[in-house]
């Protein structure tokens, strides 16, 4: 039923959960893994061609060298050029959420996210509590620009424990979505099929 990624965060748990179900379902032809850092993903995701790009260079020689036919980009958002466009667009734990990441570009890197979607594309991001303030405009941004356009707030149960308790609580959020509102200082935007 699911693909597995741990988390000792409840709230990081569901995130996963809802991101790797919705990625089991796809097939794509190129993805790009923006703020990939050791890339975990990679193995989810049913694509010929994969792309990452971070900020950190430690990040990308390991990818480099863990994944050789991965195609890398040491640079941030922000700095980031290129005419190219991917199937899907990954952007997770990142916006409102890293400590290297500049709020105040939230929606010009959003737009930019949006950009390098191909038509027909899917785009997946989330925000955090430090940008979470921008969500109304987030949300007239991509209003009319994909065909499907989910936006899922969550937030409750933040704190870390163990893996299980952590399982337990995602999975009781996962199957009963009103416990994830309880707090909702996040949100995870699933933007599919762009026009």
């Amino acid at each position: 039923m699911f693909k597995f990624r741990s988390s000792k965060r409840p709230s990081k748990q569901l995130l996963w959960l809802i991101v790797l179900r919705y990625l089991s379902k796809n097939r794509y032809n190129n993805i790009i893994d923006i703020a990939s850092a050791t890339f975990i993903l990679y193995h989810s995701i049913n694509s010929k061609n994969y792309s990452a790009l971070d900020i950190e260079k430690s990040s990308i020689d390991y990818i480099k060298k863990k994944y050789p036919n991965v195609e890398t980009y040491n640079t941030s958002l922000e700095d980031f050029h290129s005419p190219k466009k991917w199937d899907l667009v990954l952007c997770l734990q990142t916006i409102g959420i890293n400590h290297l990441y500049n709020n105040k570009n939230t929606i010009k890197n959003i737009i930019k996210l949006h950009n390098i979607t191909d038509k027909n594309g899917d785009l997946i991001f989330n925000i955090g509590p430090e940008s979470i303030f921008y969500k109304k405009e987030i949300n007239e941004f991509l209003l009319n620009k994909y065909n499907d356009l989910k936006k899922i707030e969550y937030g409750t149960f933040s704190f870390e424990t163990n893996a299980y308790l952590s399982l337990i609580l995602g999975l009781l959020m996962y199957f009963i979505p009103v416990l994830r509102n309880i707090r909702n200082n996040y949100c995870l935007y699933i933007c599919k099929n762009k026009k």
